[in-house]
């Protein structure tokens, strides 16, 4: 019981004898409530919680002043690694998706082929090379003893290998089936008729599924229509375009600098299919094959 009072800070009152009338008045020392030194482990639980204020207080310092979040931190907290979020700041907006069934702005992406469109196009899925470490070749889950490395005449160092923007090859992609739907306009090419689309589908596809947006579309009633008619012009957070497109085109290197394969690399092997279909096309001019690329694009 005494060591329980001694925890809790226990205090001694004695009572006091008072006649009608009498005022109290204030005791003598030795009457007053006895005076406690605090006990040790009031001690340490203050003690404990001076610390945890003075190393909290630390940690946001350190975080927020000495070292300040990440380029782009949101967007690599919803991404794969990238070594990009380190060159540019990508601002992220809200952008309505104009999504008419009629071409109500006048939009160049959907007009039919003309030099003008193809200009358009052109700029949006230019393909082109560029470098990174192979810091970030093992960070991407690479082997950088399999990757290309650039040439000596790039001047990028010894430690650069060979990339390209997904970006640029997605809608590269897009462009290719756009093409497709103009056969008579566009000359079509052998192996471009069938397995060009064919890939670029797959390729666009796996990444609607990736991504997998669950914005939503509401319904309105329109003259004419009996049934429901969706509004597909829809909100989205978008990462700024242009932003990534300035600084493609003005760190790129162009697919027209050839890359020589060095004696004595490791390469990796054909798969059946590959090689079937490679098979299947020998001859072909270098910029109707896979292996050429479909215009320098590396498949």
């Amino acid at each position: 019981m005494e060591r329980l009072r001694g925890l809790v800070g226990y205090e001694k009152y004695e009572k006091i004898q008072l006649e009608d009338g009498d005022v109290p008045q204030p005791q003598d020392e030795d009457c007053t409530p006895s005076q406690r030194t605090p006990s040790n482990l009031t001690r340490a639980v203050a003690g404990f919680n001076l610390f945890f204020l003075v190393l909290n207080l630390f940690a946001f310092f350190k975080l927020y002043v000495v070292f300040p979040q990440a380029r782009n931190q949101q967007l690599r907290e919803q991404s794969f690694f990238s070594p990009i979020f380190d060159r540019l700041d990508i601002p992220v907006t809200t952008k309505t998706i104009n999504a008419s069934l009629a071409n109500e702005d006048d939009s160049i992406w959907r007009k039919t082929p003309s030099p003008e469109v193809d200009a358009a196009w052109e700029r949006v899925s230019k393909l082109g090379y560029h470098t990174i470490s192979t810091a970030d070749v093992l960070a991407l889950g690479k082997d950088p003893s399999m990757t290309v490395r650039a040439p000596a005449s790039w001047d990028r160092g010894d430690d650069a290998h060979i990339v390209q923007i997904d970006m640029t090859h997605q809608i590269h992609c897009l462009n290719a089936v756009r093409q497709a739907m103009y056969p008579e306009y566009y000359p079509v090419r052998k192996l471009m008729k069938d397995v060009h689309p064919q890939h670029c589908l797959h390729v666009l596809l796996q990444n609607l599924m990736c991504d997998a947006s669950v914005n939503v579309m509401t319904y309105n009633w329109m003259e004419t229509q009996q049934n429901p008619f969706p509004d597909m012009n829809i909100q989205r957070k978008c990462r700024d375009f242009d932003a990534v497109l300035d600084w493609h085109e003005r760190t790129l290197v162009p697919l027209s600098e050839k890359v020589k394969k060095p004696e004595g690399v490791k390469q990796l092997p054909l798969t059946p299919k590959l090689k079937e279909l490679l098979d299947a096309h020998k001859g072909e001019s270098s910029d109707e094959t896979v292996g050429g690329g479909h215009e320098g694009h590396g498949h």
